[in-house]
């Protein structure tokens, strides 16, 4: 028995791609931004600063809508 090639085959793929981070996660990520790099007005803007989400922790990360996009 052979393993004959279909000529319309579509090759399959090996890997793929990193997904794009949703929106939540990247406000999380801009959030820990401002905290490392921000004015004090910025991160007096912030809530308390131990409660930030951090998405490489899902278990911080405490809506249910962020840790379905994490």
């Amino acid at each position: 028995m052979t393993d004959a090639i279909e000529p319309n085959a579509q090759p399959s793929v090996l890997i793929q791609s990193f997904p794009v981070p949703g929106k939540l996660v990247q406000l999380a990520y801009r959030e820990l931004e401002l905290v490392s790099n921000g004015a004090q007005d910025q991160l007096l803007a912030l809530r308390d600063l131990r409660d930030l989400p951090r998405p490489w922790n899902p278990a911080t990360c405490q809506t249910p809508q962020l840790r379905k996009q994490v």
